[in-house]
């Protein structure tokens, strides 16, 4: 149920990332970091191992939602490239 909970901060805070990004919404870029902060403490305080390795998963997970939340419109010049940039850019 933790990993669970521990998932849904990670999309979430990749999901209010990229959504920063579209007009109006800047203000979504302040409090789109809260959930990674939360997932960073819940990991911290959890009796599991390899808490590095979970905390930098999950953190690469959101992040690679932003990304591709921000630059998907690569995906219309290559699809190749668009997979490389998505991986390589988070």
């Amino acid at each position: 149920m933790k990993f669970i909970k521990q998932l849904s901060l990670a999309i979430l805070s990749g999901v209010l990332l990229g959504a920063s990004w579209l007009p109006f919404c800047t203000f979504l870029s302040f409090i789109a970091l809260i959930p990674l902060l939360l997932l960073a403490h819940e990991i911290e305080n959890s009796p599991i191992k390899r808490k590095k390795l979970r905390a930098f998963l999950l953190s690469y997970l959101a992040f690679l939602i932003w990304n591709v939340c921000d630059t998907w419109w690569i995906w219309f010049a290559s699809d190749g490239g668009a997979v490389a940039a998505f991986v390589a850019n988070s």
